[in-house]
């Protein structure tokens, strides 16, 4: 694989060699280094931002409600709190499409086989492991189809 002097090409070459099971060379892995480094110094100071624009906007959120500060500070405990809540809703919500659906589909799947409706297929899930067990599934199904 030819080396290319710029950095974008040269992460590209990283890349491709890591699909081809070939290993990067040394160059490869230096210039690598070296761009995680440059951004490495970059985010340092993501916190450091992050803390001083929220002292500015509590600040000014004090200011523009003429809020003392336990008041202040009971408003923005409630509204993390419900916010923590939506989060957790959301994620379960997200969880039971990615993991429950599937499994409810190839529980059915599995009662089908039962009744003896061999060859009986479930629609894939494809990366990640339940999708694996429906991917095994599916072949068991087909080789008792074929028995």
């Amino acid at each position: 694989m030819e080396q290319r002097n710029d950095k974008k090409n040269m992460i590209h070459t990283i890349r491709v060699s890591g699909l081809f099971n070939t290993p990067p060379s040394e160059d490869e892995i230096n210039a690598a280094m070296k761009e995680f480094k440059r951004i490495q110094r970059y985010l340092r100071w993501v916190p450091v931002f992050f803390i001083l624009f929220s002292i500015t906007v509590f600040i000014g959120v004090m200011q523009l409600f003429e809020l003392n500060f336990p008041a202040f500070l009971l408003i923005l405990l409630s509204t993390i709190l419900i916010l923590k809540e939506a989060g957790t809703l959301l994620f379960s919500l997200q969880m039971r499409n990615r993991i429950m659906k599937p499994i409810e589909k190839l529980r059915y799947a599995v009662e089908e086989i039962s009744k003896g409706h061999y060859g009986y297929i479930v629609e894939e899930e494809p990366g990640n492991l339940v999708g694996d067990l429906i991917t095994s599934f599916n072949r068991m199904s087909r080789e008792l189809k074929e028995a």
